[in-house]
């Protein structure tokens, strides 16, 4: 109804400046009072993942606080990387922002225990990752702000609407073997402490026809995210760009044009040309 979309987008904004002021609250989380903010649930799958060999690509979205699972399992000994863009100098962010937020978050996140990949010509840092049985963490919703999806995003169904998804977290799977598990940061009722869950790894097609495979898994991984935004509308940051022509799909648009290049070929930078 009117009034839920209303009430919604109330706690998304507040949702929205709330994750910045606790994003200063990551860097004084340790070990020891973790446990106070955040707990893990299916967990034994990423474990499992690690003890099987290859890594695994954990898919997240701008689904609540989107930062916790990582440190979370930093701090928990687990080797987390977090693929990640940070353009201190792009023109459509403001002085204060450039300047002052972005440069200060990111001496912020070297305190965390895990590393980040920031996105630029190559993908052999995340190959590397994964070669190393270790987790890697990247969004499954694009980077949002200003820039939009790239000309291979995939127009998937979502929400009775064809949404554009980056192929990379499916293209990383299909190039190394690794599992992909999903991860959801959902907030536990009347309070700001929050539950990470890992859901068990997607079955994942690996036909002789990998762009195939690469939409279908995609596909797959877009309907269980479809179930959480319907459980959790409130938790998903993107809904100002599930638009027609930024997040959705527009009408004139030729996706038979829609390709998924070879690696080697790519870049890991998601709106040009994400594996």
């Amino acid at each position: 109804t009117e009034a839920d979309a209303m009430r919604h987008a109330q706690t998304i904004v507040t949702r929205h400046y709330v994750e910045h002021m606790e994003f200063y609250k990551l860097a004084t989380l340790t070990p020891k009072n973790l446990s106070r903010h955040v707990t893990m649930e299916g967990i034994e799958h990423v474990e499992c993942a690690l003890q099987t060999g290859g890594g695994a690509v954990l898919v997240h979205m701008h689904f609540g606080s989107k930062q916790f699972p990582l440190v979370a399992l930093g701090l928990n000994g687990y080797p987390v990387t977090q693929v990640g863009y940070r353009d201190t100098g792009a023109g459509d962010y403001s002085f204060i922002h450039r300047h002052v937020h972005l440069r200060l978050r990111l001496r912020i996140e070297a305190r965390f225990k895990a590393r980040h990949v920031h996105v630029g010509n190559t993908m052999r840092p995340l190959y590397r990752c994964l070669e190393n049985n270790e987790l890697l963490m990247i969004a499954g919703d694009g980077v949002g702000g200003a820039r939009k999806p790239g000309d291979n995003y995939l127009p998937v169904p979502f929400l009775a609407k064809t949404m554009l998804f980056p192929p990379g977290p499916a293209r990383l799977a299909q190039s190394t073997g690794a599992r992909v598990i999903p991860v959801f940061c959902i907030q536990e009722q009347g309070q700001w402490r929050y539950r990470v869950r890992f859901e068990p790894p997607l079955e994942l097609d690996r036909t002789e026809n990998p762009r195939v495979d690469i939409r279908t898994n995609t596909e797959r991984y877009a309907r269980i995210f479809e179930t959480y935004v319907e459980r959790y509308p409130d938790h998903w940051m993107f809904w100002e760009e599930f638009v027609p022509g930024h997040l959705l799909a527009a009408e004139q648009e030729n996706f038979g044009s829609h390709i998924i290049p070879d690696r080697g070929e790519q870049s890991a930078h998601p709106q040009e040309t994400t594996p």
